[in-house]
């Protein structure tokens, strides 16, 4: 009995030596994880800040030239435009940091968890012994490119400029506890990381790992749309994985993420993973389920493969299959053209800008101008008080004119100084780039009518619609010359002159004047067209606008309208300035009586004119009494 108790007591004590002999192995264990997870991140704290003095150099302009500038232009766009400016400023930090990715397309893998991204990514390396961390939460996650290389290595980027090599058996460890037993987010240090494996089918495309993210239902999705944004930036396209476990179907969490995803210029291929788990018939179901719910949610494509990184192979595809894809986007290298046009897109808005603003003020010159010679063709005199103000205004619009050329020099000096930083980084990568123009893009004449006519007559060949017209009127009409110089040229003219009586008085019914006024008129004159009837056509339009619309539209004018108006009059009738209504009158005046319209407008612009003088300048109050005193008199 004694030794049975002896035994049992002996079982025991070897029993609670394993124990602690474990437990002392796990905290052994745990002691050496903490100490790795220490020294990591002394690793990651005390890296050496790399300093490319060309970057450095730009950098500099950015800040103290660009900054400089900006602060004395007013533009509303300017935080979205140094947004820009620093992004540019980031995406050459990254290339720089990330020489291995210079000249290579970048496609980012995306999908939910578990979709098999890493596995699908590790299906392209030549050394199986390399594995991707799985499971990284998205918030936590680092941003991993994944390029061809002759040797396996993996190097991290500080948030300091440094870099540092990480060992493969730490970097697999990142997807466990222990960026959680860090008790920070890590990404705030080390935001990059780079893995170079044999690729060699590959070696022109740099992948980018993206975390999955988490359905809706967890309260995540803001998240995870920020940090999907954020790989997809320096992505030229997206391969979005399923798996084919999931449903049989794409998840409509997959699809109202991908539908928030600012998806502009990047191509889209969707990837059916674990393909191996479904026989073929299956799989041609599930194909041709995907074509449907991507096509019903407008989701544009490029193709869809169903794959299985288990066998490195694509066993069925629709539209493009996925070898075709990458062949086609490795072609979308980094392009110096594409960071030399996003620098440029900066400066040209400025430009713009101060364009813009120069013509406001030309205008305002000239209407002033215009003022004084108006007043002088009545005869009138302006008094000194006015005459000082007006020459106040001219004096203060010539200033900002004047300053306006001083900044838009300003702004050329930048241009040129900002690109020859920009070159001196890009030489030091060999990456070149053509010198995009910094000359304001004329504007499309064609889209303007496009916009302005609202139909379908400028969409046609114009003799074309000159046959469409002459039918429409006198539909047992042959004409011979139909197509002939003169009815196009006229025509032309008389779009043009539509448009631009339009764009300053939109009310008018652009498809009126040219269906019946021009129509009507030129058909008299169809052979004999010329110049000098052009002149009376004008006269014609401006007759039926101002007698077939509203009265009260006159209301609403104010006293540069009026200017325009008897400047646009004067040019139909070949009379100087200031005579341009005297012209209308006489336009109107030979309306016969049953078109009414003509005594009445007189009548009304008579009334109006001595209305409106009582609370004007005397600048304006001599041009409406002089109007004023017109129309009474010829009523």
């Amino acid at each position: 009995m004694e030794e049975l108790k002896y035994d049992k007591d002996k079982l025991e004590l070897i029993k609670d030596l394993e124990e602690a002999k474990s437990f002392l192995q796990k905290s052994s264990k745990a002691l050496i994880d903490s100490q790795e997870r220490l020294g990591f991140v002394a690793k990651i704290l005390s890296a050496q800040t790399v300093i490319d003095n060309n970057l450095a150099s730009f950098e500099e302009v950015i800040e103290k030239d660009y900054a400089d500038f900006a602060n004395t232009v007013s533009f509303k766009d300017e935080v979205a435009q140094y947004t820009k400016l620093k992004n540019l400023q980031k995406e050459l930090y990254r290339i720089l940091s990330l020489k291995d990715l210079a000249n290579k397309s970048t496609i980012a893998v995306g999908g939910g968890f578990s979709a098999g991204k890493s596995k699908f990514i590790t299906s392209f390396f030549e050394d199986e012994s390399i594995k991707l961390p799985i499971g990284v939460k998205p918030v936590t996650a680092i941003a991993s490119y994944i390029v061809h290389g002759e040797i396996n290595s993996i190097k991290g980027y500080t948030y300091k400029g440094g870099t540092i090599d990480i060992p493969l058996e730490l970097y697999a460890s990142l997807s466990h506890d222990f960026i959680k037993e860090l008790g920070f987010n890590i990404k705030e240090i080390l935001p990059m990381m780079t893995m170079t494996t044999k690729m060699t089918k590959h070696k022109h495309i740099c992948f980018i790992d993206t975390p999955g993210y988490n359905p809706s239902s967890t309260g995540t999705t803001s998240q995870d749309l920020a940090t999907a944004s954020e790989f997809l930036q320096n992505a030229s396209a997206l391969m979005w994985l399923v798996g084919i476990d999931s449903s049989g179907t794409i998840p409509s969490s997959d699809l109202d993420f991908l539908t928030t995803l600012d998806l502009d210029k990047k191509e889209l291929y969707v990837v059916i993973s674990k393909a191996d788990l479904k026989p073929q018939s299956e799989l041609e179901e599930i194909l041709s389920e995907f074509e449907s719910v991507l096509s019903s949610y407008n989701i544009e494509y490029k193709g869809i493969s169903a794959y299985s990184a288990n066998t490195k192979k694509e066993i069925a595809y629709r539209k493009l299959d996925m070898e075709s894809f990458l062949t086609s986007v490795s072609k979308d290298v980094i392009s110096g053209d594409s960071l030399a046009e996003s620098l440029n897109s900066v400066l040209l808005a400025y430009k713009k800008s101060l364009v813009k603003e120069k013509r406001k003020h030309d205008k305002v010159s000239q209407v002033l101008h215009s003022l004084e010679l108006d007043v002088m063709q009545t005869g009138s005199e302006l008094s000194p008080k006015v005459e000082d103000s007006l020459e106040d205004l001219k004096a203060k619009e010539k200033d900002e004119i004047v300053a306006i050329d001083s900044k838009l020099q300003e702004l050329d000096n930048l241009h040129d100084k900002m690109f020859e930083r920009l070159k001196n980084v890009l030489d030091g990568l060999d990456i070149k780039f053509n010198m995009p123009s910094f000359l304001l893009p004329k504007k499309d004449k064609k889209k303007k009518k496009d916009k302005n006519l609202g139909s379908t007559i400028v969409k046609k060949d114009a003799a074309e619609v000159w046959d469409e017209l002459l039918k429409m009127q006198h539909p047992n009409l042959t004409v011979a010359g139909g197509k002939d110089w003169y009815n196009i040229k006229f025509l032309d003219k008389g779009v043009c002159l539509a448009l631009e009586f339009s764009s300053e008085y939109p009310i008018f019914n652009l498809k009126k004047l040219i269906k019946n006024t021009i129509r009507d008129y030129s058909f008299e004159h169809i052979y004999l067209f010329n110049d000098k009837d052009f002149n009376g056509i004008r006269v014609s339009v401006l007759k039926d606008a101002v007698c077939t619309e509203d009265i009260v539209f006159f209301s609403s004018l104010e006293y540069e309208n009026l200017v325009e108006l008897d400047s646009m009059l004067a040019d139909a009738c070949d009379k100087p300035k200031g005579c341009g209504l005297q012209g209308l009158e006489d336009a109107l005046l030979k309306l016969p009586e049953k078109d009414g319209g003509g005594m009445k407008l007189l009548t009304y612009l008579g009334d109006w004119g001595v209305d409106k003088t009582k609370n004007r300048q005397d600048s304006i109050l001599t041009l409406l009494t002089h109007l004023g005193d017109w129309g009474v008199d010829k009523t």
